[in-house]
């Protein structure tokens, strides 16, 4: 079955944030299911791989990852989905992640060299899985 996974440390505390990630997460799922999947912060320390279960594929999100356009990232997942069927993707607590996830991942991406609010983080790589898929697709999202 090919799925998505976005695995995120940490409840959102922002409502309308959550609503976003509802939303998003509603969209992906009209071409893809997709599971959010809210783990246990851990606390004052990076995320590490004992955090995390074992993926066949993990992409991970970082700052120190490599930038990508719209259409790159629309090739790497469809890449990944089509050699891996389940595509999972990390994004670290507020201390990030540790170098053995890091080192451990297919893909280390960055959304973009700017800090965005941990909550958001979510949203943005939500609604560019919409666009990377609609876009494939032939769908009229992406303008």
């Amino acid at each position: 079955m090919v799925r998505i996974n976005i695995i995120v440390f940490g409840k959102t505390k922002t409502p309308a944030i959550s609503e976003l990630i509802s939303y998003y997460t509603r969209l992906v799922g009209k071409h893809i299911p997709v599971l959010i999947d809210v783990r246990r912060d851990p606390g004052e320390r990076k995320v590490t791989l004992a955090d995390i279960p074992a993926q066949k594929c993990l992409i991970t999100l970082s700052e120190h990852g490599r930038t990508c356009t719209t259409t790159e990232f629309k090739e790497l997942l469809v890449k990944s989905l089509d050699r891996y069927a389940e595509v999972t993707f990390v994004i670290g607590n507020a201390f990030g992640l540790d170098d053995s996830v890091l080192n451990g991942a297919r893909q280390v991406l960055s959304l973009s060299p700017m800090t965005f609010p941990h909550e958001l983080v979510p949203v943005i790589l939500l609604e560019q899985i919409y666009r990377a898929l609609d876009i494939h697709r032939g769908g009229k999202y992406h303008k």
